[in-house]
């Protein structure tokens, strides 16, 4: 074995404490070189003289001085700490040997006491502690991966976790859900907790409105909810609130956007269409009727149509038109002669068909006059004339257009009066003739009288508002007829007001008098 430092001659016993001063060549082998005869005087020579050779001459030991040895220990995973096993001393340590045996674990280079301490259950530091400065707490299983582990099952206290899914988060609620943790967001979803706070879907203030369902009443009870109230909730706010809307009208169970659209007049589908306006009307319910093209109210037979409805100028319940294109061209009728071209015929019919049959020919023999070519029954009556003009059989006055005018005006008539309603009449009662005594005053003043004619049936209202004197009021049926009803003042003025019923064609005459003999300039509201 070679050492530094001085030479031990072995087994001679002779000893040189003469430092080494020169190594021996690193290609020279001395123990093998020295058992040779023929190298004998040489390494002799040689040895003595660089004091590298005992007196025996067989083996040659570099040594050191008791005083320059050093114990080592072994170190086996070269970490520069021995284990315990000791080698003993030597002058100068080898590359499996330590000066110190401060290794607690030889086996291991990342193990000894310059080792930074690691949480992984070892004693890396070799200070008898293990993972010391690192926090222990408990971990909980995690097995859905959420981050938030089960509080039921945990393990000791340690460091770092186990192998598997832990967490140092305990909370999870549903370990089995990877939704459903503390923070999670709460959904409308049942009855899941997804945060984990004991409270789930409308119980928790913190529920995502996003997940609403928006909940509408259904009060008839046939699916579909009134979409003018919507109350959004996770879940039904009422009893029989329901998700679909679209009820158009939810007080009927026949209604709704999935029901059949009929003839009733309704718009059963919630469409926005009824009937006829709705293609989808089932056809059982429609009649078949014909097209009317010119609205004169009769059908072409070559155009059926099913509709709900009769209505002029869509559909009509006979097909008797024979030419749609025209309306006074329809059914077939019988054709009299027009003798002055006026429209009107007389006499017999002279043919039959939807057309004439020939020039100069009318629909009709209603002409009193066939060769009077302004006397028909479309014309005007002249009322002091004495001719028929309109063929009714009412001459002059005794027509009933004639009534209005002022010259059919009974003789105690001052004024004929007509139009629109409210009708005001301007006048004076000075300087008239005295030809009515009313009924409900003494009177003798002069009095002013208009005709007129109820324009419909109704009640009407007349009075003398705006008047300069003392009016009094009356109501006659006609010249010389009864007095209907009279009013002296009406309320706190000295006004008249008279209400009274009317049928359509009734003529009355209204008298304004005045008070006594009190006269003056009035105004006449009839309304």
């Amino acid at each position: 074995m070679v050492r530094q430092g001085s030479v031990r001659a072995s087994p001679g016993g002779c000893r040189s404490r003469r430092p080494l001063k020169k190594s021996p060549p690193p290609d020279l082998d001395l123990s093998e070189r020295a058992r040779e005869p023929a190298l004998l005087v040489w390494w002799l020579g040689l040895g003595l003289g660089l004091g590298l050779v005992g007196c025996g001459g067989d083996r040659i030991e570099i040594w050191c001085t008791p005083y320059e040895e050093v114990f080592v220990w072994e170190d086996r995973d070269g970490d520069g700490f021995g284990s315990e096993r000791s080698i003993g001393y030597v002058c100068t340590p080898g590359p499996d040997e330590a000066t110190n045996n401060a290794d607690c674990d030889d086996t291991h280079p990342s193990i000894h006491p310059l080792m930074d301490e690691l949480c992984d259950d070892v004693d890396n530091d070799c200070d008898g502690l293990i993972d010391e400065g690192f926090p222990r707490l408990p971990w909980y299983v995690d097995a859905d991966g959420d981050g938030f582990g089960d509080p039921h099952v945990a393990t000791e206290p340690a460091c770092a976790a186990p192998p598997g899914s832990w967490s140092r988060l305990p909370g999870d609620c549903d370990d089995a859900n990877d939704m459903v943790f503390p923070g999670a967001i709460e959904i409308c979803n049942g009855e899941i907790d997804d945060d984990c706070d004991g409270l789930w879907d409308d119980n928790d203030p913190g529920v995502d409105p996003t997940s609403y369902t928006r909940w509408r009443p259904d009060e008839d009870g046939d699916g579909y909810g009134d979409d003018k109230i919507v109350i959004e909730r996770c879940r039904p706010p009422s009893p029989g609130a329901v998700e679909q809307g679209g009820d158009c009208d939810d007080s009927s169970g026949e209604i709704h956007p999935d029901a059949l659209e009929v003839c009733d007049h309704e718009d059963n589908d919630c469409d926005g269409l009824i009937d006829d306006d709705d293609s989808s009307v089932r056809s059982g319910s429609q009649a078949l009727l014909w097209a009317d093209g010119d609205g004169d109210g009769y059908g072409d037979p070559e155009q059926p149509v099913w509709s709900c409805w009769e209505r002029v100028g869509y559909a009509v319940a006979n097909a008797d038109d024979c030419d749609d294109q025209d309306p006074v061209v329809n059914i077939p009728r019988d054709w009299f002669v027009d003798l002055d071209g006026d429209g009107y015929g007389s006499g017999p019919p002279v043919g039959f068909g939807c057309l004439p049959p020939g020039a100069n020919l009318a629909p009709n023999d209603t002409d009193c006059e066939p060769l009077r070519a302004a006397i028909h029954p479309g014309a005007s009556e002249v009322c002091d004339d004495g001719i028929d003009q309109d063929c009714d059989d009412r001459i002059d006055c005794d027509d009933e257009g004639c009534r209005i005018e002022p010259v059919c005006a009974g003789p105690c008539v001052d004024q004929v009066v007509f139009g629109a309603l409210p009708l005001v009449v301007v006048g004076s009662t000075t300087g008239a003739s005295d030809d009515s005594t009313p009924g409900c005053s003494a009177s003798a003043a002069e009095d002013y009288t208009l005709q007129w004619v109820a324009p419909a049936d109704g009640d009407y209202t007349v009075d003398t508002l705006g008047s300069s004197f003392d009016t009094v009021l009356s109501l006659l049926d006609g010249c010389g007829g009864d007095e209907l009803d009279c009013n002296d003042d009406f309320g706190a003025g000295l006004q008249s007001r008279i209400l009274f019923e009317a049928l359509e064609g009734e003529l009355f005459l209204i008298v304004v008098d005045g008070y006594q003999s009190d006269s003056g300039s009035f105004v006449l509201n009839l309304r």
